[in-house]
């Protein structure tokens, strides 16, 4: 059984985590011997660095980076090339099926930003969500089998298209076992600093302000707290109005907006802080909440999207744009030693579920399946 990963939506950092790791675990099945195929383009060309040696690499036409140019050439150039290729089985991470492909398609579904209105903005966003809104209602109506990094994108899927799919399967991204093995030795409670944690590529639905309202009302209470932002900024006038947000309220010495960082220094945040945040109010999974988990960090998250689900029992749910609510759930696990030890325990076993050989056991199944 051949398979074509189409890797030309994939442009993010999240992206390139969620396909490199099962890419990595259908390579590592002993059942699957067939040799692979990965499609890319210039503009993710570390991907096909990635996989040397062990894919066939076929680059694609630099047009194919942006969305307009990737339909075209995926309608009109695709076909051919998978059967050049020899290809049988097409898998897709950006959520739609390719038109005039015969081949079985297993896509999965990860992005919910076209079904969230409150996410989009302007005219220009509205027509683009209204194109991906109806290649969403034709791949859960085409695709040999859905695939779903959640069960909130399962729902709003099926809202979507007013049907459910003829097969379909759930397929978290998971947890890299660096970074399961670094969180074993956690720092107490006592060990950590009273510190909230938020790492994300820091975006508008990420609701960061929401956060630091919280940090203040903490402060106005007499808890001793600070928080640290940790990852790229993906909008200019989000970072000069999370800024201006800091100098309005005098947090300027209490919130620390530290980027992008390595690998080794994002555990020690993860392993230093005494509570994670994510308040999003648009997110389909939310790996840097596991991983916190990982190094026995509980979160504090949102009822938005699918890190309810994903917090599990390390984890507690506030309302959206609920400030007050975010405030006393984080107060409670910056102070009270039991609650956040139980906390804490429930945060690593949620952890452990989200290993990527656990994850992608679905994927590597049907394929294997397929291929008797």
């Amino acid at each position: 059984m051949r398979v074509a990963f189409n890797a030309l939506s994939v442009t993010n950092l999240s992206g390139r985590h969620v396909l490199v790791g099962h890419i990595r675990q259908v390579l590592k099945s002993p059942a699957l011997s067939d040799r692979h195929i990965l499609l890319y383009h210039a503009g993710n060309r570390d991907l096909a660095l990635t996989f040397r040696g062990e894919l066939d690499l076929v680059e694609c036409p630099a047009l194919t980076a942006g969305w307009h140019g990737r339909w075209w050439w995926e309608t009109v150039k695709m076909p051919a090339l998978l059967r050049r290729q020899s290809v049988q089985t097409l898998f897709s991470p950006a959520g739609v099926t390719a038109d005039r492909v015969e081949l079985p398609q297993l896509v999965l579904a990860q992005n919910p930003w076209c079904l969230v209105r409150e996410a989009q903005k302007g005219s220009s966003d509205h027509f683009k969500a209204a194109l991906q809104r109806a290649a969403y209602r034709k791949a859960q109506r085409n695709a040999a089998v859905m695939f779903f990094n959640s069960n909130y994108m399962r729902r709003i899927y099926a809202d979507n298209a007013g049907i459910e799919p003829r097969d379909w399967r759930l397929l978290p991204q998971g947890l890299d076992d660096e970074t399961f093995v670094a969180g074993c030795d956690a720092k107490t409670f006592d060990e950590r600093r009273a510190e909230i944690l938020v790492v994300s590529v820091m975006a508008r639905h990420k609701a960061v302000e929401d956060v630091i309202s919280a940090l203040a009302l903490l402060r106005r209470n007499g808890i001793e707290a600070s928080l640290i932002l940790v990852g790229p900024w993906a909008d200019e006038g989000y970072a000069r109005f999370i800024r201006a947000r800091i100098d309005a309220l005098e947090l300027g010495k209490q919130v620390f907006v530290v980027g992008k960082v390595s690998r080794a220094d994002l555990h020690a945040h993860y392993a230093r802080a005494r509570v994670f945040c994510l308040l999003s109010r648009c997110e389909s999974f939310g790996i840097p909440a596991v991983e916190a988990q990982a190094f026995y960090t509980p979160c504090v998250v949102s009822d938005c999207g699918a890190p309810p689900e994903i917090a599990g029992p390390g984890g507690v749910v506030v309302p959206a744009g609920d400030v007050v609510a975010a405030a006393n759930a984080l107060g409670t696990l910056l102070q009270d030693r039991a609650a956040w030890e139980e906390r804490a325990r429930a945060a690593r076993v949620n952890a452990e579920r989200f290993r990527w050989a656990r994850c992608s056991r679905p994927l590597v199944n049907w394929i294997q399946q397929a291929a008797r």
